[in-house]
This record gives C-alpha cells, sequence and structure tokens, in this order.
C-alpha cells in the first residue's frame, strides 16, 4: 500500500513522536511555512502602449507608479510612459537615456529629442507640466543634456550635461539651474542616481587620457570621490545609491565577457555580489531599496540575461523561478532580462522581459524577503528532523 507524503501528513507523523525539542522545530516550521504559504507573488505585464515595445526603468517608492519608455513603430516615435493601478499617461518623446521617477510617483525625468534635434533633460509632472532643464553654457550649439535620476521629491535632478570639454555629470535644482560636479582626472562624468534628500550623487567618469571608467560618489563637502575598483576590473560605474546614501550599487567590468555587480559601502568597501549559476560571470546591478537591503539587476545563467534578486541573506537570486516559486501566475511565454526598478521596501520590481518574442514592460512583487529566509529555514528544520526520525526508525526495527 502506497503513501502519499504532503506536509500535512509528515507533521502529523512527527507531531505523534515528538520530544519537547522536536515539538518547538516543528511548530516553527509550521508557522514559518503557513506564513510563507499565505504570501503570494503577483507578476503584472504593462503592454506596448501601442507601440513596437516596452520597457520599465523605474519605480516609485511605494510601488504604485512605474515608468519607462515605449518603443516606436514606423510610424510611431517613442514615448515615455508613467503608469500605476489605476491609470496610465503617455507622452510622446523620443527617449534616449531611460526615464526615472520621484518618490511619490508623481514626477518623471529624462531626455528627448527636441525639433531642433539637440537631446534635452526634462522635469515632468503628472499634472502636465513639461520643463526642459536645458544644458552648460559654452557647449555644442545643439543642446545634448539627460536627466537620469531624482531626488524624493524631485527637487533635485541629476544627469549629464555637455560642455566645451565635453560630458559633464550635473546637479540641478530650481534655484540654481544646471551646475556642474566635475570628474575624475579631468575627464568626463555622467550622473545617474542621487540620494533622496539630494545631497549624495552616484555616477561615472571617464578618466583622460582613457583609462576606463570609474564609478564615483560625490557630496557637496567631500567633492567627487572614485569608487575603488577590485583588482583586475579595467572598468566601473556606480548605477544607484540607496535613500539615506550610504549604499551604491553597479559593476565591476574584467573583462569583455566579465562582468561582476557590486554593492559598495563605507564601512564594507566594494563587494562582488557574484552570478546566477550556468552562465558566463556576468551581472550588474541596477537598483537599490531604502536601505540597501535589496539588490535588483541582470545576470547570465545557462539561459541566457535573466533578472536578478538579490538580499544578504539569499544572496542572488533567479527573480522569475522565485515568482514561480511563490505562486505567481501570468509568466507563461516570459522571459524576465532585467530588473530595473525597486521599491523602498524591496518588495516591488519593474523591468523589461520578452513576451513571445515581443519586449514588454513589467511589474511584480514579492512576499516579504524574511519569509523567503523563514521557508529555507522552515523545510530544512523540517526534513532534518524527519530524516532524524526516520534513521531512529530503521535503528529500533533491526533490533
Amino acid at each position: 500500500m502506497s503513501r502519499k507524503f504532503t506536509h500535512s501528513n509528515i507533521y502529523a507523523q512527527l507531531l505523534a513522536r515528538a520530544d519537547a525539542y522536536s515539538l518547538l522545530l516543528v511548530t516553527l516550521s509550521w508557522l514559518s511555512v503557513t506564513s510563507v504559504a499565505n504570501a503570494q507573488a503577483t507578476f503584472t505585464p504593462l503592454g506596448v502602449f501601442g507601440g513596437s515595445g516596452s520597457m520599465a526603468t523605474d519605480v516609485s517608492a511605494d510601488g504604485s507608479v512605474v515608468v519607462g519608455t515605449v518603443s516606436g513603430s514606423a510610424t510611431q516615435t517613442p514615448k515615455v510612459f508613467r503608469w500605476s493601478t489605476s491609470n496610465s499617461m503617455l507622452r510622446d518623446a523620443i527617449i534616449r537615456d531611460g526615464a526615472a521617477v520621484s518618490a511619490d510617483g508623481s514626477v518623471v525625468v529624462g531626455s528627448y529629442l527636441r525639433q531642433d534635434f539637440g537631446i534635452e533633460a526634462f522635469r515632468w509632472s503628472s499634472s502636465g507640466a513639461f520643463e526642459g532643464l536645458g544644458d552648460f553654457p559654452g557647449g555644442p550649439a545643439l543642446l545634448d543634456s539627460a536627466a537620469f535620476d531624482a531626488s524624493a521629491d524631485a527637487s533635485v535632478v541629476v544627469g549629464r550635461g555637455t560642455t566645451a570639454n565635453g560630458q559633464e555629470a550635473f546637479r540641478w535644482t530650481a534655484a540654481t539651474g544646471m551646475v556642474g560636479i566635475g570628474a575624475l582626472d579631468g575627464g568626463e562624468s555622467s550622473a545617474s542616481s542621487v540620494s533622496a534628500d539630494g545631497s549624495v550623487v552616484v555616477g561615472g567618469t571617464i578618466a583622460s587620457p582613457p583609462s576606463g571608467s570609474q564609478g564615483f560618489r560625490w557630496t557637496a563637502t567631500g567633492g567627487m570621490v572614485g569608487l575603488p575598483r577590485p583588482p583586475g576590473a579595467v572598468t566601473s560605474g556606480a548605477r544607484k545609491v540607496s535613500a539615506d546614501g550610504t549604499v551604491v550599487v553597479g559593476f565591476n567590468q574584467f573583462s569583455l565577457n566579465d562582468t561582476e555587480a557590486f554593492r559598495w559601502t563605507e564601512l564594507d568597501g566594494m563587494v562582488g555580489l557574484g552570478d546566477l549559476p550556468g552562465g558566463r560571470r556576468i551581472s550588474e546591478a541596477y537598483d537599490v531599496s531604502a536601505d540597501g537591503s535589496v539588490i535588483v539587476g541582470m545576470s547570465e545563467n545557462q539561459d541566457g540575461r535573466r533578472a536578478f534578486y538579490w538580499t544578504p541573506q539569499t544572496g542572488m537570486l533567479n527573480l522569475e523561478d522565485l515568482l514561480v516559486s511563490f505562486g505567481a501566475t501570468n509568466l507563461d511565454g516570459w522571459l524576465l532580462v532585467e530588473a530595473r526598478g525597486v521599491s523602498s521596501d524591496g518588495f516591488t520590481l519593474a523591468g523589461r522581459g520578452v513576451h513571445n518574442g515581443r519586449e514588454e514592460a513589467w511589474v511584480a512583487t514579492i512576499p516579504e524577503p524574511s519569509t523567503i529566509v523563514l521557508a529555507g529555514l522552515a523545510l530544512l528544520m523540517l526534513w532534518a528532523l524527519y530524516l532524524k526520525r526516520a534513521r531512529r526508525a530503521r535503528r529500533y526495527s533491526t533490533l
């Protein structure tokens, strides 16, 4: 007679024979697994907004608003999209460098192609106000600037502009306009992210003569400081900074096919995050939660490039596998290629995928990260206890 082993009847068997210590383990396991079972991940395709494809590039602090770009067809221009659970908004704009959103989701920044064919950084609010941020004086005849991020209230915008000497990272406010923040070794620079209060800026700089790009962290008091590259790294870049400005994430490149995501803090220094198993060592970190504990990005496994989710407790996980394991649906025909944005609490992610051969933006939610660890601990505890009881039963049966 065969017996169907499920979590329920295994627990029943263990409870029937458990001593006090075992009972504690079983109870903890049961509570952990039950809490995980009740926490379900979600996955929402965002569509292509009438274009030929779409890509999510950022998500608001509370996870309710996603922004990104829409690829144009032969008869359409690319657009910026702003999506929320209640509505979506579009603005015609040829996007060159993506889009980012303020913490409350009300302001979007990016770059667009002007009618005179210059490229200009912009700041756009959900009320419909659209503001070009200009460029540095003395630059090329046609504007060439781009905005990549904004502070929590969008009063500070960062990106890159163009001077007579090349590109330079900027910090913009309504009061000061576009102000350059310099570059390392007299080269060119670009700012990619700013802290919630606007006081810390990170990005990348190219030295002159060329010696490879290098990530930087800038403050008003300390100026621009290069992040140390690990031994063997030839280039690096800082993609995002945490809300409080203490955690920086990005990539270090060792060769053409060898790139590793990193997490940097003043205390721990530069720490590589590894990569997904099965492929080349290719990974890049694109965003980080408010406290720096959750990092998202792209890595490569045996099947190609995939979105990843990382915490200190779990290490780097394939996001698609994680969503499926926590009950997410709507993933048939999808390949999640990159996770580009993450909410402040680390529970909502957005990025780029391929759906039945077409590029499409998506947003997903996961259970609280601690439940992932609890699930693993619970299953390990349960399995260890089950094996212990099974071995004891076999040993007794031979007496």
